[in-house]
């Protein structure tokens, strides 16, 4: 998945490593300085998917290929729906929820 750095001092573009036919949805900044990205996949044997990934803001910088962990993992066992976008907000007492 190509994706794009705009302004700053090194503005350019990277990718995403695909992986396990996920593609990217959406992705958010987090005040801590990693991004999480949201991906789906689906099949009509599988049925919907969708993780969420996070990586190191260090990691991304003009032709990198950017990879990270999966925190979150959930398909059709787990009654989901087709999550396209994802955002976060830090509470009054300082924690960070991805909506």
């Amino acid at each position: 998945m190509i994706a794009f750095l705009v302004g700053g001092p090194t503005p350019g573009q990277f990718s995403v490593r695909r992986t396990n036919d996920f593609d990217v949805s959406d992705a958010v900044l987090l005040p801590s300085g990693e991004l999480l990205v949201l991906e789906r996949k689906f099949s009509w044997l599988t049925g919907v998917g969708i993780r969420i990934r996070r990586i190191a803001l260090k990691s991304v910088a003009p032709g990198a290929v950017v990879d990270g962990p999966s925190i979150f993992d959930a398909d059709l066992g787990h009654e989901i729906d087709n999550m396209e976008g994802i955002d976060a907000h830090v509470t009054s007492e300082g924690d960070t929820v991805p909506t």
